[in-house]
Protein backbone atom coordinates (compact mmCIF):
# COMPACT_ATOMS: atom_id res chain seq x y z
CA UNK A 1 0.00 0.00 0.00
CA UNK A 2 1.26 3.28 -0.51
CA UNK A 3 0.10 7.23 -0.76
CA UNK A 4 -1.78 8.24 -3.50
CA UNK A 5 -1.79 12.11 -3.98
CA UNK A 6 -4.60 12.40 -7.05
CA UNK A 7 -7.46 11.26 -5.05
CA UNK A 8 -9.23 10.22 -8.09
CA UNK A 9 -6.72 7.16 -8.73
CA UNK A 10 -6.62 5.91 -5.16
CA UNK A 11 -7.60 2.26 -5.01
CA UNK A 12 -8.91 3.24 -1.76
CA UNK A 13 -9.95 6.83 -0.34
CA UNK A 14 -10.59 8.42 3.25
CA UNK A 15 -11.98 11.09 3.88
CA UNK A 16 -12.27 12.37 7.89
CA UNK A 17 -14.99 15.42 8.24
CA UNK A 18 -16.28 17.40 11.35
CA UNK A 19 -19.69 18.98 12.12
CA UNK A 20 -19.46 20.44 15.02
CA UNK A 21 -19.24 17.82 17.29
CA UNK A 22 -19.97 15.12 14.91
CA UNK A 23 -17.14 13.03 13.44
CA UNK A 24 -17.65 11.06 9.95
CA UNK A 25 -14.72 9.00 8.52
CA UNK A 26 -15.58 7.63 4.49
CA UNK A 27 -13.83 4.90 3.04
CA UNK A 28 -14.24 4.35 -0.58
CA UNK A 29 -13.25 0.78 -1.57
CA UNK A 30 -12.50 0.93 -5.67
CA UNK A 31 -10.43 -2.62 -5.19
CA UNK A 32 -12.54 -6.06 -6.04
CA UNK A 33 -11.14 -7.45 -2.21
CA UNK A 34 -12.99 -6.76 1.07
CA UNK A 35 -11.03 -3.70 2.78
CA UNK A 36 -10.68 -5.04 6.54
CA UNK A 37 -8.78 -2.47 9.35
CA UNK A 38 -8.53 -1.30 13.25
CA UNK A 39 -8.68 1.57 14.43
CA UNK A 40 -7.75 3.58 17.72
CA UNK A 41 -8.93 7.01 18.72
CA UNK A 42 -8.02 9.44 21.34
CA UNK A 43 -10.85 11.97 22.40
CA UNK A 44 -9.87 15.55 23.36
CA UNK A 45 -8.97 15.74 27.17
CA UNK A 46 -8.13 12.16 27.47
CA UNK A 47 -4.77 10.90 26.75
CA UNK A 48 -5.27 7.13 26.50
CA UNK A 49 -6.35 5.30 23.30
CA UNK A 50 -9.54 3.82 22.56
CA UNK A 51 -10.19 1.14 20.41
CA UNK A 52 -13.31 1.99 17.52
CA UNK A 53 -15.40 -0.85 14.99
CA UNK A 54 -14.50 -0.35 11.44
CA UNK A 55 -17.00 -2.24 9.70
CA UNK A 56 -15.35 -4.22 6.75
CA UNK A 57 -15.96 -2.12 3.42
CA UNK A 58 -17.06 -4.92 0.67
CA UNK A 59 -15.35 -3.94 -3.01
CA UNK A 60 -16.52 -1.62 -4.91
CA UNK A 61 -18.21 -0.29 -2.12
CA UNK A 62 -17.79 2.61 0.55
CA UNK A 63 -18.54 2.47 4.27
CA UNK A 64 -19.47 5.05 6.80
CA UNK A 65 -18.28 5.38 9.96
CA UNK A 66 -19.60 8.24 12.50
CA UNK A 67 -19.24 9.18 16.39
CA UNK A 68 -21.08 11.97 18.12
CA UNK A 69 -18.12 13.39 20.20
CA UNK A 70 -14.87 14.84 18.52
CA UNK A 71 -11.75 13.18 17.38
CA UNK A 72 -8.25 14.30 18.86
CA UNK A 73 -6.31 11.51 16.80
CA UNK A 74 -8.05 8.65 14.72
CA UNK A 75 -5.38 5.95 13.53
CA UNK A 76 -5.84 3.07 11.63
CA UNK A 77 -3.81 0.14 11.43
CA UNK A 78 -3.64 -3.73 10.06
CA UNK A 79 -5.39 -2.80 6.92
CA UNK A 80 -5.69 -5.71 5.04
CA UNK A 81 -8.08 -7.11 1.94
CA UNK A 82 -9.72 -10.35 1.01
CA UNK A 83 -10.39 -11.48 -2.19
CA UNK A 84 -13.67 -11.37 -3.87
CA UNK A 85 -15.72 -14.57 -3.13
CA UNK A 86 -17.29 -16.14 -6.29
CA UNK A 87 -21.16 -16.62 -5.62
Amino acid sequence: MAYEKDAGKADVEFKFSAQGQFMMLTIENRLNHTLYLDAGMRIPKRSEFFKTTILPVRAKLAGFESWPHPIFELVLRNIRFQPKVAN
